[in-house]
């Protein structure tokens, strides 16, 4: 399936909704940043590590495409495009509707890279449970900065 489209503007609409709502919550910018720095340390040591290679089927990718390109980089495990909305959801918890429309975007993300052939299964499934790890970690690594988090919640 051509899942380019959702993927982009999925992303693109998503990444927006996610900045609009920091800047009307400065306070847990700290911890969000530096856990999603996290997430992307580990991310690429997974990527280093699992040497596999383009999916067989996998839907044509158009060279000359700037967003394709800083997107698509043959890096498969753990989906990305399913991790991070997920991670935001783990991130903001408290805020139902940041939770609810992050949910929806991992799995409706999740999905399309799978119908794709952008990603292996194991990919997409593994991202839940890498993430959910990641974001424990984030926890233990910046305690003041997630405490800083949740006081903005607790004031608001």
């Amino acid at each position: 399936m051509d899942v380019d489209g959702i993927l982009n503007y999925g992303v693109m609409t998503f990444s927006l909704f996610i900045i609009y709502f920091l800047f009307t919550e400065p306070k847990k910018i700290p911890f969000f940043l530096k856990s999603l720095a996290l997430f992307v340390v580990i991310r690429s040591a997974f990527i280093t590590l699992t040497h596999l290679g383009p999916v067989s089927a996998q839907s044509y990718v158009d060279p000359n495409d700037l967003l394709s390109r800083l997107i698509l980089g043959n890096d498969y495990f753990f989906s990305g495009h399913t991790g991070m909305p997920y991670f935001i959801a783990l991130i903001f918890w408290k805020d139902k509707i940041v939770r609810y429309v992050s949910i929806f975007a991992s799995l409706l993300f999740g999905t399309s890279v799978i119908l794709g052939h952008l990603h292996y299964s194991i990919d997409v499934f593994a991202a839940f449970f890498m993430t959910y790890s990641i974001f424990q970690i984030a926890i233990k690594v910046f305690p003041g900065d997630y405490n800083l988090m949740h006081e903005a919640e607790e004031s608001s």
